[in-house]
């Protein structure tokens, strides 16, 4: 997503699950994109049966791709797929079969692919999809970039999430400066949950995210900077937050990014759920923060939490450099003792060699003719 043309088009793409209304949309695109003839009953299944997975993505209103995933145990598989999975699982196991996956021409090469699989790959793999309540509040969410006509309802929702006062900058900032990852989940039109990274070298850190990387890595590799992840009071525990996270690190592992080795955040040792929430998807504890906030006046400790990606790798501690010495030494010590029956054994051979075949001018020869 290098280019500026495909970030533009991703900041006006939205994510909503597909209606009995998509019908006809949906026939003429599968008709450009497949070669196969869909029977009727299958375009109505796919848009009304909550069994179904089917989220497109949509430009000024349009649809422009979609992707449409089965979500059954393995038991119904068909006989060529019965052998998916270990034969331990249990019948009643789930699989996905995605049945379609197709995006707009003129919206090819614009990442719009990578949303749809990062949303299917978030709630299949993230999102608890047992509760129905949970399912239907997902197929009405749409994933948006924000803009800066979001401002005010950012600053309120910021203000009842986080115990912060944030400058005004901030806002005009990531809502218009396209270093950040700036997204927003909606749900009838209005912001229900965002997620903001600052997307940035290593150098750029402060003092104290210096250290996040092993030191073998440049000054310009980059790391991403979780700002801010919010859901409503009232959309909490629906997978929402899961699927704003999703999509930000989907976004940082396309081949476009692997220059980004590391996402971190920083949050209040008080706040327990936010901490479960990170621990449970790989996060780990970095460092603590003493007194790094200032809430209403009191300082507050923090922590560091980082997840670790893209091949990256934290600094060594110091029980990493003693492992790797304890392994050096291990390693002369192997050496040595295997070189010392080797130059023994050389030199029994050179003995023998001389007292068998003879030398001129050896000790050894002489000593044996005297002998």
């Amino acid at each position: 997503m290098t280019q500026q043309n495909s970030f533009s088009i991703q900041r006006e793409v939205q994510m909503r699950f597909l209606s009995p209304s998509d019908i006809d949309d949906i026939k003429k695109l599968c008709a450009d994109w497949f070669p196969i003839d869909y029977p009727e009953n299958w375009f109505k299944d796919i848009t009304s049966n909550t069994k179904f997975f089917s989220l497109a993505a949509t430009f000024n209103g349009q649809i422009i791709g979609m992707i449409v995933a089965d979500i059954k145990p393995r038991s119904t598989c068909n006989k060529e797929d019965s052998d998916l999975l270990a034969s331990h699982y249990p019948a009643n196991i789930q699989v996905a079969y995605i049945l379609s996956l197709g995006v707009v021409r003129d919206f090819r090469n614009h990442g719009i692919d990578i949303l749809d699989t990062d949303t299917t790959s978030t709630v299949n793999n993230l999102i608890p999809m047992t509760q129905q309540n949970s399912f239907s509040i997902q197929r009405e969410v749409q994933m948006r970039f924000l803009s800066p006509s979001d401002i005010n309802d950012i600053k309120k929702l910021c203000a009842d999430w986080f115990p912060i006062d944030y400058p005004e900058n901030w806002f005009k900032d990531i809502t218009s400066n396209t270093k950040f990852f700036s997204l927003a989940a909606t749900f009838n039109g209005q912001i229900i949950g965002m997620i903001v990274a600052d997307i940035k070298p290593r150098s750029t850190c402060n003092k104290e995210d210096s250290d996040l990387l092993a030191s073998h890595y440049p000054a310009n590799i980059q790391v991403a900077y979780i700002l801010s992840l919010g859901v409503v009071r009232d959309f909490r525990n629906h997978g929402i937050a899961s699927l704003l996270l999703e999509t930000l690190l989907q976004h940082l592992t396309t081949s476009e990014r692997q220059n980004c080795k590391a996402v971190y955040l920083h949050v209040l040792t008080a706040n327990a759920t936010a901490i479960r929430f990170y621990e449970r998807r790989n996060f780990k504890l970095h460092s603590f923060l003493p007194y790094y906030y200032s809430i209403k006046g009191s300082p507050s400790d923090g922590y560091t939490y980082v997840l670790y990606i893209n091949g990256g790798e934290p600094p060594w501690t110091a029980f990493d450099y003693l492992r790797n010495v304890g392994h050096f030494c291990s390693s002369l010590v192997q050496v040595q003792v295997c070189a010392i029956p080797q130059r023994l054994f050389h030199h029994l051979r050179s003995w023998v060699k001389k007292v068998v075949l003879g030398s001129p001018d050896s000790d050894i020869r002489q000593f044996t003719h005297h002998s």
